[in-house]
């Protein structure tokens, strides 16, 4: 028995030991670095760690990346986000008429493009020849990296650890995730709670084989009515474009989201002027189960108590999957078609609300979508049914006829009882069912420095859904001003209004030295609210970077809470959601005695967290 419990130690320590040595290889693009148009996007997310953490480590790879802006399609630069439409014709027309563009100074003279913009886009793209700082000498990019996070509060006695391992040449793409929740168990007395491996591969243009996934990946085809296994965030506000889905095809899955990912295999094929992607997959649910049925399925991924322990990974479920999709000069149409079901019956127990939601054995959907592109117009839509002839179907359009303006609607319907598991369209309730409604956002640029942010949306409920017995329906209006400026400085007022529930935003940063920066902010509601000040260092040759905060807060309850995005450590997303009353407050140390050595510390009222790392170049 003693030498049993002495191997499982040992087991323990070399699986600590293997992921703190990933600790010691990383790329050097963080999430705290993104600029803070990009951080406000993840406030939005609050409610959705998952989303958050997809959003920005899409911009952190992104970055790492930076791929050459010559070299993008129009979609592939419209899917970043970073660009209006105005913005990407421009970049399509003048590299028609003048070629490259070899500069992000070039990059400023493009039509739609200031200084700051320019600015922007270096820090995520390259240009033509260009060579960047510190990138690796080849084509080949391994990223490591390893967190361990001990929290003060919520009775968290032992640490959390995540840690990531991603590889990739110009074909093939490897990526390693472990993630263990503090209070989680070892697995067999050494592994970690959760564990993910994938591989990609993509071939040349002209093979017959384009792409191929094995392990956990993620599927997104069409607008998401059938199959969005990914990041699903709804309609950024205030961002037009955001409301158009493109299909991404199959991805390695690189997340810590313990559910939200296939597990299995998929390829794509080029058949003459058609793409054909087939998928298969095999994944573990948690789930509780009683009398051999499932009566709920748990999606949050912690297993740290006994209840939660008895529902990991209790059934699985196989999903088959084919798209078809084809390119034509203005546009693309596309057809998905998924099949899914659980290895346990249905012991669910029947309400009004979800009633139209449940089904046992094998279920499915079939969805039809289309894109049209031209220099000033977007438009965009699917139709799907699910296996009992259910309908659902989203349509939108975006407008951009100068560089100044950009307006979106977005239209949907979903009837009632149409059951998509695994779609990932946008949803004003956790599935896309039981809804009507319209979206409408807009963004004009004031000024150079200037840009002011509308959104107004109409959801309506025509039947039951979770604590409302009848029809109901809901409303919110965002406006914002927000100012960017040459210097780094930045300034935003806010007003938002959730069907009757308002908050108010002012705040700012403030360059005031090459090596100082403030920033401030105040919102709150008649349920009360939330204020910060804080402090940044950057200095001794940019070896040395400082940041804290101080935050006082006094709200209500839970639906008036506030919610600041915090800067943290790299795989460390932090949007904080402030309600009671009282105070918190963080200070971020990273210290770079070398450039290719890197040490990170994070104290807060909450959570303490360190991280040592390096970069090798080739």
């Amino acid at each position: 028995m003693r030498s049993k419990i002495v191997g499982r130690i040992a087991l323990k320590i070399v699986s600590l030991a293997t992921i703190f040595f990933l600790s010691t290889f990383a790329g050097r693009v963080d999430a705290q670095t993104l600029p803070v148009e990009l951080t406000a996007l993840a406030e939005q997310l609050a409610d959705d760690p998952s989303a958050q953490e997809a959003l920005l480590a899409r911009y952190e790879a992104l970055a790492r990346r930076r791929p050459d802006i010559n070299t993008l399609s129009r979609e592939a630069l419209e899917e970043t986000g970073l660009l209006t439409l105005f913005q990407v014709e421009s970049i399509m027309d003048h590299r028609k008429e003048f070629g490259d563009i070899l500069s992000a100074g070039e990059l400023a003279m493009v039509d739609g493009f200031s200084q700051e913009k320019a600015a922007l886009c270096a820090q995520f793209f390259s240009f033509g020849s260009e060579q960047i700082p510190g990138a690796l000498a080849s084509d080949h990019l391994w990223q490591h990296g390893a967190l361990l996070r001990t929290r003060w509060k919520a009775g968290e006695k032992t640490p959390s650890l995540t840690g990531k391992y991603s590889g990739s040449t110009p074909r093939l793409t490897l990526a390693a995730t472990v993630d263990h929740d503090a209070g989680e168990s070892w697995q067999k007395g050494f592994l970690p709670d959760f564990i993910s491996l994938s591989a990609g591969w993509s071939g040349t243009r002209g093979t017959v084989l384009q792409q191929a996934v094995a392990g956990d990946y993620t599927a997104r085809f069409g607008q998401g009515l059938v199959l969005w296994k990914a990041f699903r965030a709804g309609a950024l506000l205030g961002e037009p474009a955001s409301v158009l889905r493109h299909t991404g095809g199959l991805k390695p899955y690189s997340s810590t989201d313990e559910s939200n990912f296939f597990r299995g295999a998929g390829a794509t094929f080029a058949l003459a002027a058609w793409r054909l992607t087939a998928l298969a997959s095999y994944n573990a649910v948690d789930a509780r189960i009683a009398d051999g049925a499932y009566t709920s399925i748990a999606t949050d991924g912690l297993h740290r108590t006994a209840t939660e322990q008895s529902k990991r990974h209790t059934m699985h479920e196989w999903v088959a999957a084919l798209a078809a999709g084809r390119d034509f000069q203005h546009g693309r149409i596309g057809l998905t078609a998924a099949v899914y079901r659980y290895d346990k019956p249905n012991g669910r127990v029947l309400h009004e609300y979800n009633r139209y939601q449940q089904y046992d054995g094998w279920w499915g959907n079939v969805g039809l979508d289309g894109y049209w592109h031209s220099a000033a117009w977007r438009l965009f839509g699917e139709a799907a049914v699910d296996a009992n002839g259910a309908p659902a179907c989203v349509a939108g359009a975006i407008w951009s006829p100068v560089y100044a303006l950009e307006i979106s609607l977005l239209m949907r319907y979903y009837d009632k009882s149409y059951i998509a598991t695994h779609a990932g369209a946008y949803s004003t309730l956790s599935a896309c069912a039981n809804q009507a409604g319209a979206t409408l956002s807009l963004r004009y640029y004031l000024s150079k420095a200037w840009t002011l942010r509308a959104h107004g949306e109409y959801s309506y409920y025509p039947w039951a859904r979770f604590g409302y017995d009848g029809p109901s329906s809901a409303w919110r209006v965002r406006l914002e001003l927000a100012g960017a400026f040459v210097d780094g400085s930045s300034a935003q007022f806010l007003f938002r209004n959730n069907s009757g529930k308002w908050q108010t935003r002012l705040g700012g940063n403030w360059s005031i030295s090459n090596h100082w920066s403030l920033g401030a902010r105040a919102q709150g509601g008649p349920g009360g609210g939330a204020a910060y000040a804080e402090a940044a260092f950057t200095g001794f040759h940019r070896h040395l970077t400082l940041a804290g905060r101080i935050t006082f807060y006094d709200t209500a309850d839970w639906d008036s809470r506030i919610s600041f995005y915090e800067k943290g450590l790299p795989q460390s997303y932090s949007v904080r959601q402030f309600y009671g009353k009282g105070t918190g407050a963080y200070l971020l140390v990273r210290y770079a005695p070398v450039k290719s050595l890197e040490g990170w510390f994070r104290l807060s009222d909450d959570y303490c967290a360190f991280l040592i790392r390096s970069f090798i170049p080739g």
